[in-house]
Order: C-alpha cells, then sequence, then structure tokens
C-alpha cells in the first residue's frame, strides 16, 4: 500500500532504494535453487564467527573519545561483511547506522552467499527463500549492547 500512496516506480531497484530511504524494514529474496546456482555453493562447513560483546569491567566506567571511535569501527566491521548490507533493510536504529556507513544502493547487491546458512524466511508453495540475516551479536554491536561485569551471577 505504502508503494502505491507514494506512487513509487514501477522499478523494483527503485522501490527498493525508496524503501531504504525511509527506513522501511522488507527483505530481498532468493529461492535455494537461485543460490546455489547464482552463488555456486560449496558446503564446506565453515561458519563466520559473530562479535564479540564489548565488556566493561565495572559498571562505574565512564565512556571516553577513543570508546566511541572503537564502537564506531567496530560497527564498519559488522556491516562490511558480505552478508552487512541487510542492515539498510532493517529499518529502526540498525538501518540508522547502516545508512551511515553504507551506500544505499548496496541493498541491491544481496542477497549474499552466506544467505543459504541462515533458515528460510518465508516457504510458498514448497519453495524455500532465503535473504541475508544479522546474528543477534551483529545486531548488539550494530546498537550498542555490552556487558557490564558486576560480580554477580545472573
Amino acid at each position: 500500500l505504502e508503494i502505491v500512496e507514494r506512487d513509487w516506480s514501477d522499478s523494483i531497484r527503485e522501490i527498493a532504494l525508496q524503501l531504504v530511504l525511509h527506513g522501511i524494514p522488507f527483505h530481498t529474496l532468493v529461492t535455494t535453487q537461485e543460490a546455489e546456482h547464482r552463488f555456486k555453493i560449496k558446503n564446506d562447513g565453515e561458519i563466520a564467527q559473530s562479535p564479540k560483546p564489548i565488556i566493561w569491567s565495572n559498571a562505574a566506567q565512564v565512556l571516553q573519545r577513543g570508546d566511541v571511535a572503537s564502537y564506531r569501527e567496530r560497527i564498519k566491521d559488522v556491516l562490511r561483511t558480505p552478508h552487512g548490507r541487510k542492515a539498510l533493510s532493517m529499518g529502526g536504529v540498525v538501518w540508522r547506522w547502516a545508512v551511515e556507513f553504507l551506500k544505499l544502493e548496496d541493498v541491491l547487491e544481496g542477497p549474499s552467499a552466506e544467505c543459504l546458512r541462515s533458515s528460510p524466511v518465508c516457504i510458498r508453495n514448497g519453495e524455500e527463500y532465503y535473504d541475508d540475516a544479522l546474528s543477534s551479536s551483529e545486531v548488539d554491536v550494530i546498537v550498542g549492547s555490552y556487558h557490564v561485569l558486576t560480580g554477580k551471577i545472573e
């Protein structure tokens, strides 16, 4: 409805760019067969390592200028992965950081070969459809989550 109401182009590319520009979440999908043909996947079993959370030694620690620079670099590291372009189509805080560090057109570069490492986004008429996904650890890095060591066991 949003696309029709705003009278956006009939071009899939232009619609995707408008969705990114407005921070509206969406998926770019590929079937298993299309992905295997497109990426010539070899099942090597390797899975990318999720980023580690930021750990502060105590609750009284105060952010320093270097901490902010380090945080921004960690965000860039996540977004530079082949599936990092997914952040552009997620909306919210993740989208806001993604548009700062990625080009809007990057969303059109996917799904990446890594999409088959996650669960299908949907199944229609027996066909599985995949999109890139960010792990919960990667989203935590982007939104600035951190762990504080309190000495208490939870």
